[in-house]
């Protein structure tokens, strides 16, 4: 079995450009993987945005 995977777009970090970069992407029919150093995703590095919903883009 091999350890090597290949897809179309890495994306490095969950917050919210990593995951907006997700959604775009398999929107477009791409695979996508999506790597975190933190034990949760999402807006928490900025106070401002940490209220914001996330949801695919339309």
């Amino acid at each position: 079995m091999s350890d090597h995977r290949t897809v179309d777009l890495l994306a490095v970090g969950a917050g919210m450009a990593g995951l907006t970069a997700r959604e775009r992407a398999l929107r477009d029919g791409l695979s996508v993987v999506v790597v975190e150093i933190a034990g949760d995703v999402g807006p928490h590095e900025s106070p401002r945005l940490a209220s914001l919903r996330l949801s695919p883009p339309p």
